[in-house]
């Protein structure tokens, strides 16, 4: 595990604290709307986020694709993003909603754990791993 300074300890907390605060209103409310039904950081979340403004302040024309929609929060928050803007886009949300699959072997999370393991562990419970409906994400998009 590595050690961190005092000095990256406090950035690191000071940036959890201090993130959201220094964000618009309007994300902060696209936020807390979808960050249930999102694997997305929030600040990937505000990447979307801006990304969309900059589309629609530059009048870029196109349609936006997320590939792997999971809850549908990042297709809501883009669709939320985009909706009041002069340019208009179909938001499209691409998934085989039946979970993830089967990982490697060599696939582990962040903290170096094995998802192989977690899966395997998850599917002895008759469980799926990020598995959700299009009715789950429909309704999600909904909200």
């Amino acid at each position: 595990m590595t050690d961190y300074s005092e000095y990256e300890t406090k950035c690191r907390n000071a940036h959890d604290k201090n993130f959201l605060s220094n964000t618009p209103a309007e994300f902060q409310d696209l936020y807390f709307a979808v960050r249930r039904f999102t694997m997305l950081s929030r600040e990937r979340l505000y990447d979307v986020f801006l990304s969309c403004e900059y589309l629609a302040d530059a009048e870029i024309a196109g349609d936006l694709v997320e590939i792997g929609c999971w809850g549908g929060g990042t297709l809501a928050l883009a669709l939320s993003a985009t909706k009041d803007h002069k340019v208009s886009r179909l938001v499209w949300g691409y998934d085989t909603f039946e979970g993830h699959p089967e990982p490697s072997a060599d696939e582990l999370d962040v903290w170096g754990n094995s998802q192989l393991s977690k899966f395997q562990d998850m599917k002895l419970k008759g469980e799926s791993w990020a598995s959700k409906s299009l009715d789950e994400v429909s309704s999600c998009i909904e909200q």
